[in-house]
């Protein structure tokens, strides 16, 4: 492995993080940064190892930072998620001026603006929730109360996946329900959304763990599994878009 000063001030201005630029290989990926600490791929079974190795896997991430990757296995887009729930938050060694889990949107919007990176408010009520760099790299704050204002998600934005859902809008629908139930109960989940279309008993070492269909329009299926302390773990998978479902402008 080689060391990467990676600089977050490049990816602001730029949505690269030089090195390593979008559509390098993956191969040089690994060769600067080594073994990934986690990946994750569209195929995975939910809440079992991932099916792929981070060979080929879609997606690698490096603590808080995710690469993704193409059909052709080069970097496809580089996004941040600085206050995941999943424990701190940790980037590669080297890495310069990176947010962490408690740095609030503001924060970056000082950043940016001491060094001369150009971006605009872009958050429906002209809060300053929600920047967007001239890069195109989109900063959004978590709508959580207990991050007081914390960066959700950093990178390129809006951007549809392959359901045709604009990735930021399903960023939101799954953050408004993580927020809303992770301090609930199954019984409040199949109030708000009704018969589970699928309701697992717990086992000897798994919790009970629940599926519920189309929760709204960008969310086809929710999984909600209890975990051994008691909180859940939410998992969701992206509805297809079809004319009779797609917003009219």
């Amino acid at each position: 492995m080689m060391s990467a000063h990676l600089s977050f001030l490049d990816f602001l201005r730029s949505g690269e993080l030089p090195p390593i630029r979008l559509g390098a290989a993956r191969a040089e990926v690994l060769r600067l940064l080594g073994t990934p600490t986690s990946w994750v791929s569209k195929d995975d079974p939910l809440f079992q190892p991932p099916r792929r190795d981070y060979r080929t896997s879609d997606s690698i991430s490096f603590g808080t930072l995710t690469f993704s990757f193409d059909a052709n296995d080069c970097v496809e887009h580089i996004m941040l998620s600085p206050s995941s729930e999943d424990g701190e938050c940790v980037y590669p060694p080297g890495s310069l001026y990176f947010p962490g889990r408690t740095t609030s949107v503001h924060e970056v919007a000082d950043l940016m603006r001491s060094h001369g990176i150009p971006f605009e408010d872009i958050s429906h009520n002209r809060d300053g929730s929600e920047l967007k760099a001239a890069s195109g790299i989109v900063v959004l704050m978590s709508q959580s109360r207990e991050h007081n204002g914390a960066i959700f998600y950093c990178g390129p934005g809006p951007r549809k996946n392959d359901t045709g859902i604009e990735a930021k809008q399903l960023y939101r629908d799954s953050n408004d329900i993580v927020e809303r139930f992770r301090n609930s109960s199954f019984e409040d989940m199949i109030a708000a959304f009704g018969p589970p279309i699928e309701d697992r008993a717990a086992t000897a070492t798994t919790g009970r763990m629940l599926v519920f269909g189309n929760v709204t329009d960008t969310i086809q299926c929710l999984v909600v599994q209890q975990l051994p302390n008691g909180k859940f773990e939410f998992r969701f998978q992206a509805a297809k878009i079809t004319d009779d479902t797609r917003p009219v402008a």
